[in-house]
């Protein structure tokens, strides 16, 4: 029987060398109840996640050779899909090829063979456009996408998650309703569901085709913003974020905020977490 929705799922990224009491702590400080894993370990077990209703994991970079057919980099995706299923994932997340040349979807095509490991071990293809691949920023190509991949997966083995930080690189706004105007534009047009969203600020200018992720708010070694703009942590643009917590809450997509907060659970981080957590969450009825 399937769960009952219960409101969107909402969370940190973690890297592969956190571990459980990572997680509990975040979920304690900060009122958390999703987490993403970065290609996590063979070690990684259950008992890590324990009380998180929402668990995905990020593929290694390295695995997008998927798209090649590259043997060492299948059997490496194999095994990270097999780590997700041991440790409750609901999907996993996989950056979309960065090659606008893949005219007939050959590339694309790679992740065929994948689909019984999906079937299998019961978890979803989360598919993520990167700025890099611009041409994957409308809903027409990755309706191509889905056109390549809709005989082999279904609903519930494939789905997309959206990046802020990559939309702007690609050149939708993202401030003020933007994120989620162009959001509304890709759910009425696509197929499959989108099941994440990523939230970063970015270090690029608007359709620069780049999406260097926001650190701390601004850039890898800044001191943690302590106080929000406009409802709103620095480096996340100016969304509004009770709208998008209403809009996820409609839609059944769970939100993680993806962007590097480090330390992500001492006094300062953790208190401008728990407000984008709460701030999410007063737009969810």
């Amino acid at each position: 029987m399937e769960q009952k929705y219960d409101g969107p799922k909402i969370g940190f990224h973690l890297d592969a060398a956190h571990r459980g009491s990572d997680v509990k702590a975040m979920q304690e400080k900060t009122g958390a109840t999703a987490v993403q894993w970065y290609s996590p370990g063979s070690k990684a077990t259950p008992e890590d996640n324990a009380g998180i209703p929402a668990v995905y994991v990020h593929s290694n970079h390295m695995t997008t050779a998927i798209y090649r057919n590259v043997e060492k980099s299948n059997k490496a995706f194999r095994t990270q899909l097999e780590t997700a299923a041991k440790i409750g994932a609901i999907g996993v997340v996989l950056h979309l090829v960065n090659d606008a040349t893949d005219n007939d979807g050959a590339k694309i095509k790679q992740l065929l063979k994948f689909s019984p490991d999906f079937k299998r071990l019961k978890l979803k293809l989360i598919l993520e456009p990167t700025a890099s691949t611009k041409n994957y920023h409308n809903a027409t190509r990755c309706l191509e996408v889905e056109s390549y991949l809709k005989a082999a997966f279904t609903k519930k083995t494939l789905a997309w998650c959206f990046d802020s930080a990559h939309l702007h690189g690609g050149g939708h706004e993202m401030s003020g309703d933007g994120f989620l105007n162009t959001l509304e534009c890709f759910r009425k047009s696509l197929h499959f569901p989108i099941q994440l969203l990523h939230l970063n600020g970015s270090l690029n200018a608007l359709g620069s085709g780049k999406d260097s992720h926001t650190v701390n708010g601004e850039k890898k070694g800044s001191p943690m913003p302590k106080k929000l703009v406009a409802g709103t942590p620095l480096g996340l643009f100016t969304m509004n974020l009770d709208k998008l917590g209403k809009w996820a809450d409609t839609n059944h997509v769970d939100i993680i905020v993806e962007q590097r907060i480090f330390p992500l659970v001492d006094a300062t981080t953790a208190s401008v977490c728990k407000e984008i957590v709460s701030a999410i969450r007063r737009g969810i009825n």
